[in-house]
Formats: structure tokens, sequence, C-alpha cells
């Protein structure tokens, strides 16, 4: 048993403070609107002008619960009349940042400025000043620059004292290396406390010039610890306090350190966070000063040794057992945390760890060697790709929305704990240039990974899609999913508080900025809505477009929407169209990508706003879609709806870039509908039309856009070829009878006939949008070896399209001079698909170099087979088959683009059909 001894210093110093008032509102009267009230408290009464009282208000910074709002400008809190006021402290907060009110005392009946307190911001802070009156005083705050929150009151009596009086706390948790005493500042003396804490050693009557802590300033208790003792030792402890007259201590107490022993419990209960390449292990701690965890491939540990130091490495080698952590238990943010990340490992692979509680130092070290309930334990590494993760998500709108939650749930395979993600955001917002810090939301600051916690300056865990909004709290999977969990300035994501996102407000200064950053943090606030930085704009609007996605009501008892209003309640988040502006104008640059990637690797899931920012256009943004040409001046403007939209808006012009619109057709309101009749002047055959969605306030980004084209095609192609030169390369050739809204050309090459795999040979060919017949070639001279060589033609359209053409194809065999011949094979081509567009029936037009087994089929936009025109052998030379627009089934296509495909073997010609009413 620790054995503890009191030694009171003799001292010539006067009789303590006495504290006058010590107030948290906690047990005041409420009210709840402005007014006038007093409260009888234990020195008198208070007397509260234009003020309201909140007893249950929610603590922040140094404040504590309950708080009394001042009305800006005109709020009082007077004080009841004090025998004498020797040092006052207030703990006070605001709405937002600069906010001040003065400290005024009553003489002659009139009221005289004592001081003025100024900073004042959302995050509570403690307000002091040393006012020394040996007379009858009363005080009072008054005159606030904007509405106020008092939550602590305490005043204390003047004692005419130089130096602070000060009392130390009894010891308590005595380890063999740590303990824990601290004390009570009950009067500062002439000035304010500037440092406070304990003093150690191991002679009687300690100093300041021995061990010490230093925790905090002020008036009031403390707690201190003090650790890195040596066991079985005797030490004396003193409580000190700093003014500007210098140290006091108080009484001296005496303790001895336990003895180093073997902990008696031992760790337990490991539980596994697995990415791809990476496991985050968290424990129950036993009682043992420190621990380490090793992990193996197998269920097959050496047990540590006394007396040994174990150095550890989060990076697996790959093979055996490692040391991955060795040390105590950490508190961040006033919360234990024990976890360890190690990264290094191989996907879809077992992993083993054990964990060894264990006492003392170097030869001093006494391992626990016993397993626990759950130590050790396994678990399996996910097996997540991005190949091919977004296979089989199409569609647009509600349709859209549903397979991307789809895919987002159920790759959502691994939900952190809160306390996990103090490691995870050191991996996902890691400074790609200072590998030891992470990069801040909302500042762009960089700061340590190690300082975290809940200092004015420290980095803390900020929630994007506040909790609030949903009340999913701190648990998975909203309240731990690393998409929108984001280290912040602690003092910043207060400010943010649950706010919605938009523009305006005034600019936020952070009055407690990380070391050598400017508090200016180019944000804007009000009191509903928050604007981050350009820098972070589009980063936090995709970020909340996923939670809206990722979180439907399956899986979890909310459902996260968009709403386009200010302030939103409940489980919803604005403002949608200002969002939406966001992820235009910031787009994915390669820190949020290498982001998203890292989430991937420890979540399994993905951010597709992230990946494919046009998946927000085709959600909120309606989707046009083909015309359909009813005369010659005369269209219906075709689209599908967009999620959240009221209304739609049309926009017809001339051009493709929308500087000449039609006029009648500039920003048209055509309610919720998917189509609208469009008559336009008979001078142009060619028009464009887009949309965009109408929300509460405002727009969508622009949808895609179609073209119009009155009787005939972009482009229409009569002949496509490839022919040897004498230079031994290849000549590529082709002839278009008409072109419209064409960019330009590129010829891709193959040695095989598989288009996925070919490379670009050309630069774009500039298209010259003719009504005539225009001639183009290609020389391609990057052919060195013999083979099979094969062609397509892509047809690179303003709008943002493509067709491709082909393939066409040649054989190159050496000769006996090492020059290359290339000679033609045979060909199967698909030469001609009329009318197109067509209404009742289109004919096709095929040709083959020899007889061969084909077929011809009809497939829609999805790759889905809708008719099988022909099926056998034909013989060599030119064949028509015609298509009257109906499926399998007899039944009518609807109107839309299809592909026409003739296909030998691996040979395979295709061309695009469109079908109009």
């Amino acid at each position: 048993m620790a054995v503890v001894l009191c030694v009171f210093a003799l001292s010539t110093t006067l009789l303590p403070a006495l504290t006058l008032i010590n107030e948290n509102i906690q047990n005041w009267v409420a009210y709840t609107a402005y007014g006038t009230y007093t409260q009888p408290i234990p020195a008198g009464t208070v007397t509260l002008v234009s003020c309201i009282v909140s007893p249950g208000a929610q603590a922040t910074g140094t404040c504590t619960i309950g708080r009394i709002q001042m009305q800006a400008t005109n709020g009082i809190v007077e004080l009841p009349e004090l025998p004498s006021v020797g040092h006052v402290e207030f703990h006070i907060a605001a709405g937002s940042t600069g906010r001040s009110v003065k400290l005024q005392k009553l003489e002659d009946a009139a009221w005289q400025d004592i001081t003025t307190f100024t900073g004042i911001t959302a995050t509570g802070a403690t307000f002091s000043f040393d006012v020394n009156l040996d007379d009858p005083t009363t005080l009072r705050l008054a005159f606030p620059s904007h509405a106020l929150y008092v939550h602590d009151i305490i005043i204390t009596d003047y004692q005419d004292v130089e130096l602070p009086i000060v009392t130390t706390t009894a010891i308590s948790d005595i380890t063999y290396d740590t303990a824990v005493s601290g004390g009570n500042i009950e009067n500062t003396g002439a000035s304010s406390i500037i440092a406070r804490g304990v003093c150690w050693s191991t002679s009687i009557n300690p100093t300041i010039a021995d061990n010490y802590t230093t925790d905090g300033t002020g008036i009031g208790t403390f707690i201190s610890t003090m650790t890195n003792l040596e066991p079985n030792t005797d030490y004396h402890v003193r409580a000190y306090a700093t003014n500007s007259s210098g140290p006091s201590y108080g009484a001296n107490m005496t303790f001895r350190t336990l003895n180093i022993g073997v902990p008696s419990l031992q760790a337990s209960n490991l539980v596994f966070y697995p990415g791809s390449s990476s496991i985050q292990a968290s424990w129950t701690p036993g009682n043992g000063a420190r621990r380490i965890v090793k992990i193996n491939t197998i269920n097959n540990f050496t047990l540590p040794v006394d007396g040994v130091t174990y150095a550890a490495n989060p990076i697996y080698g790959g093979t055996g057992e490692q040391v991955i952590y060795n040390g105590a238990t950490q508190i961040i943010e006033g919360e234990a945390v024990n976890a360890v990340s190690v990264t290094g490992l191989t996907p879809n692979t077992t992993y083993w760890c054990r964990a060894f509680d264990y006492n003392g130092e170097d030869d001093n070290s006494l391992y626990n060697i016993m397993p626990a309930a759950n130590n050790p334990r396994s678990t399996v590494t996910l097996n997540t790709v991005l190949e091919g993760y977004y296979d089989g998500i199409d569609g647009t709108g509600a349709t859209l929305k549903d397979n991307l939650h789809n895919l987002l749930r159920t790759t959502h395979m691994t939900a952190f704990s809160y306390d996990a993600l103090w490691t995870q955001l050191q991996y996902t917002d890691e400074d790609s240039v200072n590998t030891n810090n992470i990069i801040q939301i909302y500042t762009g600051w960089s700061v340590p990974k190690s300082y975290s916690g809940g200092g004015v300056d420290q980095w803390n865990r900020e929630h994007v899609w506040s909790k609030s909004h949903g009340d999913f709290g701190d648990v998975p999977k909203a309240g731990t999913d690393l998409h929108h969990l984001r280290p912040c300035d602690s003092t910043v994501n207060s400010a943010k508080g649950n706010k919605d996102f938009d523009e305006g407000g005034t600019p936020y200064i952070d009055n407690s900025p990380y070391t050598g950053y400017s508090g200016n943090t180019g944000c804007y606030t009000s009191p509903a809505s928050w604007e981050p930085r350009d820098e972070d704009k589009g980063d936090v609007a995709r970020m909340v477009l996923y939670m809206s996605v990722r979180y439907e009501g399956t899986d979890t008892t909310y459902d996260l929407e968009m709403q386009d209003v200010t302030p939103t309640e409940g489980p919803f988040y604005g403002k949608l169209s200002t969002l939406l502006n966001w992820h235009v104008t910031d787009p994915p640059d390669s820190w949020e990508r290498r982001r998203n990637n890292r989430i991937h690797e420890r979540q399994g899931n993905r951010n597709p706003f992230v990946d494919h920012p046009e998946f927000a256009r085709m959600l909120w943004a309606p989707t046009a879609t083909y015309a359909t040409i009813m005369d010659s001046i005369t269209f219906i403007a075709n689209w599908m709806h967009a999620i959240d939209a009221q209304s739609y808006v049309l926009d017809v012009a001339y051009d493709y870039y929308f500087t000449n619109p039609v006029t009648g057709y500039d920003n048209l309101n055509v309610g919720y509908s998917t189509n609208r009749n469009v008559t336009v002047p008979a001078s142009n055959d060619t028009y464009y039309y887009r949309l965009r969605s109408f929300f509460t306030a405002g727009y969508s980004m622009y949808s895609n856009v179609m073209a119009v084209y009155f009787n005939h095609l972009p482009i229409e192609l009569s002949s496509f070829t490839v022919n040897a030169t004498p230079e031994n390369n290849v000549l590529v050739q082709w002839t278009t009878q008409s072109e419209t809204a064409v960019l330009g050309f590129h010829l891709f090459r193959a040695t095989e006939n598989n288009l996925s795999n070919a490379v670009v040979v050309s630069p774009l060919i500039p298209a010259t949008n003719t009504s005539q017949e225009h001639n183009y070639s290609f020389t391609d001279e990057e052919i060195y070896d013999s083979g099979t060589y094969y062609y397509w033609l892509q047809s690179v359209y303003l709008n943002g399209g493509n067709d491709f053409h082909g393939p066409v194809f040649l054989q190159i065999t050496d000769v006996v001079d090492d020059t290359m011949t290339p000679s033609v094979l045979p060909e199967l081509v698909l030469s001609r698909v009329y009318p197109n567009p067509f209404r009742q029936s289109a004919s096709i037009d095929f040709e083959l170099q020899k007889a061969a087994a084909v077929e011809l089929k009809v497939y829609n936009l999805k790759g889905q087979a809708v008719k099988t025109l022909y099926t056998g052998l034909k013989n060599s030379g030119q064949h028509t088959l015609s298509w009257d627009g109906r499926d399998s089934y007899g039944i009518s296509c609807a109107p839309g683009i299809y592909f026409i495909r003739l296909q030998n073997g691996t040979a395979v010609s295709q061309k695009k059909i469109i079908r109009f009413h």
C-alpha cells in the first residue's frame, strides 16, 4: 500500500481568499424571452436586464452547462454588492468571433468602466481581471457588442496579498511510475495567475526548479499528473501558482510509488478494422503501464522476455511475427485511445494479433504472458479493387441513385468506431508534402498528426454532414464514415457547428491558429450557413452528395437527403443548388482522388462523385435525350427526370455554346414535364438544346447538350480503307458525304480485333463540317513488325459524343529484301444503314469477301439484344436485309438509339441507327 504523508509548510502569508460567488447557471430559474429578472444566490441577488436564462444550455470550451444570454447593446448582468472584490472570472461565449463586453463598477451612483473583455468567440473561454478593491463594491457586465452567453461567474474577496494562495490536492492513482495530484488557487494575489501545476522531488519542499507540470492559468481547482517516476521511491509534491510577482506553493505532501510487478490484468477484446492492405487494431488495456502488440499470419507468437525492450514497426515486413506497437494508453480530447494501424499487408489474407501488458522499462520490464478474452484474435483483410467497381452502374435520376446507393452500401465493408478515427484520419488526410502532418478541412493548415485533441489550436474530428442532421451521433455507419470525417481545427470546427453550406456571411477569423498561420481562414459564416474557403468547396460538396446517396434508410434508421434551403432541420442538409455549383467550379484534384483511394483501401467503398463528377449532373440535372423531329421547323425536346427537381428550364440555341439563343427559348420554364414542343426558324438545319433543374431557390448545373439535325446525321461516311505505301507505311483513307457539328477524327490501331486494346495513332484531325463530299487520309508510319493490323475511325462531335467506324484491317508479311508488303485480308463490312434516322423500316447493306456464317442483330443502348435479323451462312458479295423497328416479340421499339451488329466469329462490324416517331 502506498504511504502518503502530509507535511505543512509554515507560512507568514495571510488568510486564504474567500470565494464569494461561484455560479454556473445550471440551477437558476429559466426565462425564454428577453426581459428583466432577478436571481437569488448565496451572495445576494443578481439583477438581469434584457437577458434570457437557459439552465440547460450546452457547454462549450471552458464554459460549463447553463448560461445567461445578454441582448446585444442592452443586456446587463448586475451582481450583488460584495464587501470587497479581489479576482473576477467569467466564462463567456458568443455566436461568432470579435465580440466584446464591459466590466463596470458602481461609484458615486454612476457606473465606471474597469475593463473591456474582447475577443469573445463561439468557443467559450475564460475572461478574468484583478479588480482588488477592499471597499464594498457592486459590479456588472454591460454594453455587449453582440448577443453574448455568460456561463460561469467566479469572484473572490480581496486579501491584499502579493503572491497567490494555493493548496495542494491529496495524491491519488499512484502507480510505480505515475501519480495524480493538483491544487486549488484561492487567491491570485496582486495579479492574474500566469502558470500553475505541481512540482515534485525526492527532497522536501520542491520548487519549480525541480520537476513540475504546467496546467493552465486562472483561479480554481486543477488536476496534475506526474510521470516518469522511479518505482518504490518516496516523493515530495507541492502545488504552485505563479503571478507577475513570482510563485507561491501549497503544503508539502509525501507519497511512495509502487514497486514494479507483473500486471495482473492482461489486455483483452482485440477489435479489428481491416482494409485491403492495412488493419487498425484496438483493445481494452489491462492494468500494465504499457503493452506491446504483435502480428503474424498464423496463431503462433513467441512470448516476450522480461528485461527486454521490443522495438515496434507498424509497417509489416511480409512474413513471420512482428511487434507493431509498444506504448501506453493515449489520452486524446479527454478520451482513452488504445489503437495501432499496421500497413504493408496483403489483400484477402488472414492475420493474427496478440497483445501483452507490461510494467517497467528496459532491464526492469515485466510482461504478462497469459492469453485473455479475444487476445489473440484474427481478421481478414479486404479484397477491394478499383477495376470494375462501377460495372453495371447505369441510368439517370432516381434509377442511378438507387444503383449507386446499393453499390456504396454493399461495399461499405468496414465500419469504424469513433475512437478508431484518430488513427484513420492520419492516413486518409495525410499531407503529401510533409507526411508527419495532416491537412485540416476549412483552413488547409498542415498540422502534426500527433497534435490532436480539444486544445484551441489542436485538430479534432469534424462531421462535414453534421451528426445532428439525422441524429446518427458518433456511431457507425454515418457517424464514423470516413468519406465525410475530416481533421479540423477545434475552434474552427466549433464555429462551423451544425450550419448548412451556402455562400455569404462575414469572414471567419480564428483567434487561435496553429503556429505559423494567420487566423484568416478564407471562410465566411452567418447564423444559418457556413461558406468554406474556395479550395475546399468542391470537396465539401462531394462529401455531402455522397452522404445523401449512401444513406437511404435501408441499412440505417435515417434517410439523409438534400434540400435547397437554409437552415435545414432533421436528416436534411443544404443548400443543394450551391453545393452543385461548388462541385462544378472546384473539380476533384489529385489529393482528393488520393484520399478517395485510401478510404477505399480502409473502408471498402468509394465516393462516386470524385471518380465520376458527371454523376452529379446525371442525378440532379435532367438528362436530355434525342429529339423527335415532327416537320421541317418543329421538334420535340425530350429529357428524363432529375431527383429533387421541382421544375425545369429549357434553352434552345443556334450554336453548341448557346451564345445565340432562339427567341422565346432562353431559360424557358417548362414545368415538371419531360418534353416540350419547339418551333424554330427555317434558317438553320441544326439546333441545340439543354436544360437545368429548378429546386426551391436555385438551379442545378446544365444538362448534356443535344443536337437536333433536320434531315441529316452528324456524319455520313461513304468509304473507309487501308492500303500499303511504297515506304512500307499504312495509308488510311476515308470519305464523308456530309458533316455537321463534328469536331474531328482520331484513328485507333490494334493487333487484334478488339477496340478496347487499341491505341490512338493520330492527332485529332479537324473536320470540315461541309455538306459536300470530302476526302481524308492519314499515314501510319509506326509499323515495325509483321502481323495483322486493325484500324478504327472515331468521329468526335462538338456535343462531347463520338462514334467508331470499322474495323478495317490488313496483314503485313516479311519479304526477302526485308521490306514490308501489306496485303489486305478479306473484309466483313456493314456498309450502309438507310434511311437513318427511320420511322417504319430501315435497309441494312453488308458485304462479305467470301462465304461465311454470319449473325446480324439489333442491340439497344444497354447492350441487350432486341432482335436477331439473320443467323446462318451467306455467300460472298453484297447483301441487304431490313428491320421493321420491332423486337423479337413483334412489339414496336421505342424511339431512340440502337446498334446494328454484323458478326462472324471474332470479326465484328457495327453501325448506329436512330428510330423516331
